[in-house]
Order: C-alpha cells, then structure tokens, then sequence
C-alpha cells in the first residue's frame, strides 16, 4: 500500500496493524516522515505504554538537542548542535560522582545578594546538617558551620606549600601557615 507524505512521490508503508494503523513509514528525502499538528488544547503525540525509540540517538526540539553522546552519556545542546545549554532541576541524585570537564568551572549560586549554597552531610542518627556555606555578600566567603579538621600530619617536616596552605603537624605540635613563601608557625603547644 503506498501512502502519500508531504514532499513524498510515495512512501512505502509496511505492518498495518486490524485497523489499518502504520506500523513502519519509510520517507526518501529530508522532509519529516511524520508532522503532528496539534491545533486544539489535546497532546499532539503521546505514549500511553512502550518506549520511543530514537535510532539517531538524539531528540531534537525548537531550540534543544538531547543527544547521546556514548554509551554512558548524554549532553543538552543548542538545536544546531554547536553550544552547551543548561539543565534546571529541584534536586539531582548522584550515583557515583560529580565530575567538571575543564580548567576553571565554577560552582555557582544565584546572582543575587546574600544568597548561598549550603553543602550537607549526613549527622549519624539525626539526619543531614549543614556542615558549610558558600556565602555570597560584601565579602564573599567560605563559612565552616560546623567544626573543620585541616589536612594533618604525623610526621616531622613540612609538606611542599603554596601561598595561603594551613596544615597542622600532630608531631611537631604546630599549626602552620605558609606565607611569604615559607611557612610560618601561626601557634604551637
């Protein structure tokens, strides 16, 4: 049975179903296969059950394109595929890990004064607590909330600095800050 699409001389359409639905649609240019034009309030096209299948692995929208990348990822993009766009969500659950892909990527709350982003962890038997704060302000800072251990060691010496490390050495009986290119004894016990 030949079926004729929009910019088609024909398309061949195999598998109709009892009542004489599609069930494949092979189109022979770069006009879509199939056009849904939805001009009442209704969805246009919807899955009741199954799963759509996207043989291109990509989804392409007016102005998105979710395309798959890899077998493990996925990116969202602009329709011409040529910039990275963002993705808004109330809550992300991480299964393994958060990983930034370059030199220099930001962490970012909102712009707006005093807003923050609170980093949580889990208080054994109570729940998550906030345990730091990102804060946005005159003086934007890093605020501990709750009690900071810093790196430490156990051992004579001190480690390779930069300008602003702060260590404690359990074995020299220190804490150390390195400034002016040497480190500096802030107090000992």
């Amino acid at each position: 049975m030949a079926l004729r699409l929009a910019g088609e001389e024909f398309s061949v359409v195999r598998g109709l179903d009892a009542l004489g639905w599609p069930r494949e649609i092979t189109v022979n240019d770069a006009v879509p296969g199939l056009k849904v034009t939805q001009s009442g309030a209704g969805v246009g096209v919807q899955m009741v059950t199954g799963s759509l299948d996207l043989g291109a692995n990509k989804l392409r929208s007016t102005n998105l394109l979710l395309k798959e990348e890899s077998s493990n990822q996925w990116t969202i993009k602009s329709a011409a595929d040529d910039a990275y766009r963002s993705l808004q969500l109330a809550t992300v659950y991480l299964r393994t890990s958060l990983a930034a892909v370059g030199d220099g990527i930001p962490i970012l709350a909102d712009d707006v004064d005093n807003y923050s982003l609170l980093f949580k962890a889990r208080d054994n038997g109570v729940g998550l607590v906030e345990v730091a704060r990102l804060q946005g302000q005159a003086e934007p800072r890093f605020k501990f909330t709750l009690p900071a251990q810093l790196y430490t060691k156990t051992d004579t010496g001190n480690p390779a600095g930069v300008e602003g490390d702060l260590y404690v050495n359990l074995f020299d009986n220190g804490l150390y800050l390195f400034a002016d290119g040497a480190w500096r004894t802030v107090v000992s016990w």
